[in-house]
């Protein structure tokens, strides 16, 4: 099952930081997918802070 966490900021391997994403992640942990947060979502638990894409 996708497991989705909240975010503060999604840094990007360009160095582009997205505000208040939400990203899906798999059973193994890697990132799928995300997307800006504009309300609250169920399922989702915010761990707040910042995730680098390939961290």
């Amino acid at each position: 099952m996708e497991r989705r966490k909240a975010y503060h900021r999604l840094v990007l391997p360009s160095g582009e930081v997205i505000p208040h994403p939400i990203v899906i992640y798999d059973e193994e942990g890697n990132i799928l997918s995300w997307h800006p947060m504009t309300h609250e979502e169920p399922f989702t638990e915010w761990v707040g802070g910042e995730v680098a894409v390939g961290s």
